[in-house]
């Protein structure tokens, strides 16, 4: 997805919490590629801009 182009990501305040990010007025699927693309594309981008952080011992693979 490059930068500045359309985008179905909406965010919303979730409290004290954070954002939350949605990706598709859908519930997302693995067996759905366009999912799949859409969250890679999102984690490389929230990566690169540094905020992803790991949640899990091991942290996450923006590669996979």
């Amino acid at each position: 997805m490059p930068e500045g182009s359309a985008s179905p990501v909406r965010t919303e305040p979730v409290e004290d919490k954070g954002t939350l990010l949605v990706l598709a007025p859908e519930p997302l699927s693995a067996s759905n590629p366009q999912h799949l693309s859409l969250g890679r594309s999102v984690q490389e981008m929230l990566d690169a801009k540094g905020l992803l952080r790991p949640v899990l011992e091991g942290g996450y693979d923006a590669r996979t």
